[in-house]
């Protein structure tokens, strides 16, 4: 028998992240233009959106890994999104006084972290001297925005919350 040692390409096994984290999220895009895909509204929006939760965290993760410098702002913004995923379900669930307090809190951490990791990221792209590294930084972090509010829309509409 023959051993495998080759190494894989670190670039390659990035790219393969971000497409698998994309595909989720063209998913959960998909399930959200149309939730009667599955037979059951409800459902669709469920799949969808714990598709999008995934494919968002993961594409966090995968962009995070190109550039180290990137990386640290990217942790701060995967850290607000997911205490703002908590604090909505919480705010769902939980009508409690006491938990109402700690949302509270949690929300002053959720908009620092979120907050953070998009000033960090607009200072490293606004201090690079790669224009090329700048713009792909600009790409991601838009990305990253616009990937957040369409699981924001998502939750709301399972909530049927209209604004």
């Amino acid at each position: 028998m023959q051993k495998n040692n080759k190494s894989k390409d670190p670039v390659v096994e990035k790219l393969n992240g971000i497409a698998v984290a994309l595909s989720l999220l063209i998913i959960s895009t998909f399930l959200y233009m149309y939730p009667e895909y599955l037979g059951i509204n409800i459902i669709s929006n469920i799949i969808g959106t714990i598709l999008g939760i995934i494919g968002l965290v993961g594409f966090i993760l995968e962009i995070g890994k190109f550039d180290e410098d990137f990386s640290e702002g990217f942790k701060y913004l995967g850290v607000g999104i997911f205490l703002t995923l908590i604090i909505i379900i919480c705010l769902i669930f939980l009508q409690y006084f006491f938990v109402r307090i700690i949302i509270l809190f949690l929300g002053l951490l959720s908009i620092y972290s979120l907050l953070l990791g998009v000033f960090y990221i607009v200072y490293i792209v606004i201090n690079k001297t790669d224009k090329k590294q700048s713009i792909k930084g600009v790409l991601a972090a838009t990305l990253n925005v616009l990937i957040f509010v369409l699981t924001v829309l998502q939750l709301l509409e399972i909530l049927n919350i209209e604004f």
